[in-house]
């Protein structure tokens, strides 16, 4: 069980972006030296169990209350009306608390995304477009599917090329290597087949030093594979188009502090995400709000 001092408890609550483009919020806990994780809940629902004290903000119903909130909000890419309402939002709940709340506010050149789609003659498929989309290209290119990993060089030359990457969540280099290669082919398009449990679009992270495709590269459900393959077979001819706009906006961190302690306790969760992100980022917000009330709660200056 944790037992805290009150006199020694002081919190900072700070929302930030990580590096890989997604933002972040956080708060900081300053007590003695102490690693806060989800180890922390666990202690404090153990001892409120102990105590037979209850505490609603870390119910479970709360916190699934919480989790359809930040659903509810929208698709929270970098930048968009979303995130900024999800950043004020908590920055809210935080100052109803108590809390001192602050926002940090920096620039983003972000892309709109209005649809991402392979049609054709009896195939249309829906795409989600692999960050960092390049304003510089035409984002709308017409050619033959051709799958990569089987084809020669020349094939390659002009058309569109088909590979399939695992549903990681991140842009490895392997895969940046690829799409680098393939471009140097003479490939008009790639189409990424992510593979995943659901079968559903896996879209991927991107560092933020990370160069625009110099061609347009999107991202298709597995579920999708056939009705691609029917295509290949067929010979047909294909458009691949993301449509959208790129707009210079202020993105922001929220963060909020409260206590007088010395010493910081950092508890940080990820706000934002490709698109509503109920399972992804819903849980550890909960999770962190949950415990920023808590410690509202439990300070003494």
């Amino acid at each position: 069980m944790l037992q805290f001092k009150k006199k020694m408890i002081n919190l900072k609550f700070f929302s930030g972006k990580p590096t890989r483009f997604s933002p972040a919020n956080s708060f900081i806990y300053e007590l003695r030296p102490l690693l806060v994780s989800v180890l922390l809940v666990f202690a404090i629902v153990q001892q409120t169990y102990a105590t037979g004290k209850t505490d609603s903000s870390l119910s479970g119903l709360q916190l699934y209350i919480t989790v359809k909130k930040y659903v509810s909000l929208g698709e929270h890419r970098t930048g968009t009306p979303t995130d900024t309402a999800t950043s004020y939002w908590l920055g809210k709940e935080l100052a109803a608390s108590g809390f001192n709340v602050k926002y940090l506010t920096f620039p983003v050149k972000q892309f709109f995304l209005e649809s991402a789609s392979i049609t054709g003659s009896e195939l249309n498929v829906k795409a989600f477009p692999l960050w960092w989309v390049n304003d510089q290209i035409s984002l709308t290119v017409s050619g033959k599917i051709v799958v990569a990993k089987k084809a020669n060089p020349t094939s390659l030359n002009g058309n569109i090329a088909l590979i399939q990457i695992p549903g990681g969540g991140a842009t490895t280099q392997p895969l940046i290597n690829a799409i680098d290669s393939l471009t140097k082919l003479g490939v008009k398009g790639i189409i990424a087949i992510t593979k995943s449990k659901v079968g559903e679009i896996v879209a991927s992270n991107t560092k933020k030093d990370q160069k625009p495709w110099k061609v347009p590269v999107v991202l298709v459900a597995q579920h999708d594979a056939n009705a691609l393959e029917k295509a290949i077979a067929e010979n047909r001819i294909v458009q691949l188009s993301i449509k959208g706009q790129f707009k210079q906006v202020e993105a922001r961190n929220v963060y909020g502090t409260i206590g007088s302690g010395t010493k910081h306790i950092v508890v940080s969760t990820p706000i934002s995400g490709w698109f509503t992100c109920g399972g992804e980022r819903g849980p550890g917000v909960a999770i962190w709000l949950a415990l920023a009330k808590w410690a509202a709660t439990h300070h003494d200056g």
